[in-house]
């Protein structure tokens, strides 16, 4: 539908069939709607706009619990939401695919990430210890070790261990004892900045 600004000798705005009336400053436009049709394009073209769908899908199951809290907090202009698409977009192959674990990334902030982390399951636990730069600032220590779980092909979390950056480590009881996998990063004491974070396989 278009409409006339300004009554009959005034400016068009809108489609008028296959017509789009644009108008800029005193001028209007009329230009042709796109022919295109529903699944049209080369292969490469339509594999990668369902390997984009894939990624769409992925982010936006994160988007309460990592994109929000974490991701939101970031500087600049871009939004949570990118930044954390941009950031997994190369995880996916270009069938969709998800490449390896490790490519995959929930945190990021400006507080340094776990340095040397070392790994040993316990029963149904893991015990982690990891290093701490000497030259940290001291309130660093009181940073928060928290972390998300790999359960099969879905990511849960994040959780909170109880852990804090002071204590070198420690044993994190994890909720479901089938997880393979965890990223951990810490998180300031009043939640307003985050690490970078670090895949561990388990």
């Amino acid at each position: 539908m278009s409409i006339v600004k300004g009554g009959i000798t005034g400016t068009l705005s809108g489609r008028i069939g296959s017509v789009v009336a644009v108008t800029r400053g005193n001028t209007t436009y009329l230009r042709s709607l796109p022919t295109r049709k529903k699944g049209s394009g080369t292969e490469n073209q339509i594999r990668s706009r369902k390997r984009f769908a894939i990624i769409v899908k992925f982010c936006k199951g994160f988007k309460e619990n990592v994109i929000v809290p974490i991701w939101n907090l970031l500087p600049g202009n871009a939004c949570g939401y990118a930044l954390f698409l941009g950031a997994n977009g190369s995880a996916f192959d270009s069938m969709g695919n998800l490449i390896e674990l490790s490519m995959l990334t929930f945190s990021n902030g400006n507080l340094p990430p776990a340095l040397q982390v070392k790994p040993v399951r316990k029963e149904g636990n893991l015990e982690v210890s990891w290093f701490n730069d000497p030259n940290m600032a001291r309130t660093r220590l009181k940073d928060e070790l928290w972390y998300m779980a790999v359960v099969g092909d879905k990511f849960n979390g994040p959780f909170q261990s109880g852990l804090t950056r002071g204590m070198k480590g420690g044993v994190i009881t994890l909720a479901d004892p089938a997880t393979r996998g965890i990223y951990l990063f810490f998180a300031a004491p009043d939640r307003k900045d985050f690490s970078p974070d670090k895949y561990v396989e388990i």
